[in-house]
């Protein structure tokens, strides 16, 4: 048997139904844009993890050519070095 303290119980508690499941629904459309929005972070990542690395490669790329502009810039002091002693060679040797 059913006393009427419970049924009162019983009777607000279905009252509150329509509220939860419209709090439920809130909840889960709140869930699904969060999802969404997370998907799209995670796109917008990996687009900057693309780019990161072709940055990369620039800069790899920009060193290497610094460093070949150093070795030629050497062995261009070397030519020079190597031609100027040649000439001071050759006026020492047409002096005699």
């Amino acid at each position: 048997t059913t006393t009427k303290k419970e049924i009162t119980a019983r009777t607000k508690l279905e009252g509150k139904l329509p509220t939860a499941d419209k709090g439920l629904e809130a909840s889960q459309r709140k869930v699904k844009e969060l999802e969404e929005q997370n998907g799209s972070l995670v796109g917008k990542m990996m687009t900057l993890d693309k780019k990161k690395g072709a940055l990369t490669e620039k800069v790899c790329s920009f060193e290497l050519a610094i460093k070949e502009y150093k070795d030629l810039t050497a062995l261009q002091k070397e030519i020079v070095g190597a031609r100027d002693a040649l000439a001071n060679k050759d006026t020492a040797s047409s002096n005699k």
